[in-house]
């Protein structure tokens, strides 16, 4: 009964001081209620009834990362695609047999530069925003992500880098489903931007694509494989 009383509190400080009792969160079926909280939304319990995963995400969470460190036999916990703030907790970190899914701002993961992938750290899947992403792309790319900063062709080749609304592989955010590396990817369009900037593409006596927000695999005179990796390039 102890156990069951410090994860029972655990849920209600969470509900509590992360939005729960003010009306955002989207589902709170359970929540505070006098059933097993074992049934609570989000709340999984293995055969010992003790919490072995919750499942909040995409649920308007706001407020600082809750520290679930107390949950002794939690296995899997997915914080991602809410409002939360700060990393999670070292506490909760230092669980070796925790699979944690988190947005990429409450991660300590970093991103690598060079690969455009999340180091290994306190979250096994880090869900990237966007808007980050292409920001760190920036300044990895033209070394500052205020493209107002540079120089030249590079302000209209950055400006254009850094617009999500410029590439539809993300029109739905992060496209985990990519069948290629999105990073690679990334850095073959830029190296397109360029040469269509610094060539005078807009006067290119065919240039059917060229700087809109379709994948580049389909810009006229350029080819790719299976991997969206550039084969082939006629212009």
């Amino acid at each position: 009964m102890l156990i069951y009383s410090k994860e029972r509190s655990v849920l209600v400080r969470t509900f509590l001081e992360d939005g729960g009792a003010s009306g955002p969160w989207t589902i709170t079926t359970g929540w505070l209620g006098s059933t097993d909280h074992c049934n609570w939304y989000g709340v999984n319990c293995d055969g010992t009834m003790n919490i072995d995963a919750l499942d909040l995400s995409n649920n308007q969470l706001a407020g600082n990362v809750p520290d679930f460190s107390a949950l002794d036999d939690l296995v899997a916990l997915n914080l991602s695609r809410n409002d939360l703030t700060g990393a999670v907790p070292s506490g909760t970190c230092l669980y070796e047999n925790l699979y944690i899914t988190a947005d990429n701002k409450n991660c300590p993961n970093y991103l690598v530069p060079a690969s455009g992938e999340y180091s290994s750290g306190c979250c096994d899947e880090v869900v990237i925003d966007v808007d980050y992403y292409l920001t760190q792309f920036a300044t990895y790319q033209f070394g500052d992500s205020d493209c107002d900063n540079l120089a030249g062709s590079e302000i209209s080749v950055c400006t254009y880098m850094s617009d999500k609304d410029n590439h539809d592989i993300f029109l739905s955010g992060y496209p985990t489903d990519f069948a290629g590396d999105v990073w690679d990817w990334l850095k073959a369009r830029k190296a397109l931007v360029e040469k269509y900037s610094d060539e005078d593409g807009a006067n290119w006596a065919n240039n059917i694509g060229w700087l809109g927000s379709s994948n580049h695999c389909s810009w006229y005179g350029i080819t790719c494989d299976a991997s969206f990796v550039i084969t082939n390039m006629s212009v």
